[in-house]
């Protein structure tokens, strides 16, 4: 597939990321969801986005927005060559999305089925979107039709700033705070109910799973645009 083919791909998958984050962050936030009496998602409104999914969903969609218009300007002959912010960009968010898409399905499915829900709890409604459709989505885009260009392995340590930012928020609003002052609820099991000592190494877990998710899609796609 030539560059004019690939970049019209692009265009598309980014324009349906858009589209897709839009209509599940507005889900998230205006749509108040309940399944036998509980609550699908711990908060909606404005409390939605203190989620790392939504935000982190959110962030691949202003992502891809950025995209459509530089694969329409670039379709168009007026630029040659991509950005590289919109590289580094792209390769964050698709980080972020895929740390999201593992943490549900290897850290919080296990703890959803033990006590007693259906795998598919986590992918109900806009979760579907949200843990499965939209990093999927994201992944595919980067991977195979984004035209990144080679990137260089200073940007895995990029990758790290939207985990670090987010852990900062929650471990405040968690430990610091507290629900009962108005913070938050420990709903990514940080604590292992309750265990406040656990937070710091749950975090350091979760900056190593950030960075090696960071290393390997780094790997796979320098390969992948080499093979090209």
């Amino acid at each position: 597939m030539n560059e004019r083919k690939k970049n019209i791909v692009s265009l598309t998958l980014n324009a349906i990321t858009v589209c897709f984050v839009v209509y599940s962050v507005f889900l998230c936030a205006f749509v108040f969801l309940q399944e036998n009496d509980e609550e699908i998602l711990l908060g909606s409104g404005i409390r939605s986005f203190g989620y790392f999914t939504v935000l982190s969903n959110l962030f691949a969609g202003i992502t891809a927005a950025i995209a459509v218009v530089y694969s329409a300007l670039a379709l168009k002959g007026k630029i040659s060559v991509f950005p590289k912010f919109l590289s580094a960009l792209k390769f964050a968010s698709t980080v972020a999305v895929s740390l999201t898409f593992f943490t549900v399905l290897l850290f919080l499915e296990p703890v959803v089925m033990s006590s007693g829900r259906s795998f598919f709890w986590l992918y109900t409604h806009s979760n579907m979107f949200n843990h499965f459709i939209n990093p999927l989505l994201a992944m595919v885009t980067f991977f195979c039709f984004d035209l990144n260009g080679e990137l260089p392995f200073k940007y895995t340590f990029l990758c790290l700033v939207p985990t670090v930012l987010y852990s900062i928020l929650y471990i405040t609003m968690v430990v610091f705070i507290g629900k009962e002052n108005g913070g938050w609820a420990d709903f990514y099991n940080f604590t292992f109910g309750g265990r406040m000592w656990m937070a710091p190494i749950s975090t350091i877990v979760m900056y190593g799973a950030t960075y090696l998710i960071a290393y390997v899609e780094w790997r796979l796609q320098r390969k992948l645009n080499r093979a090209a």
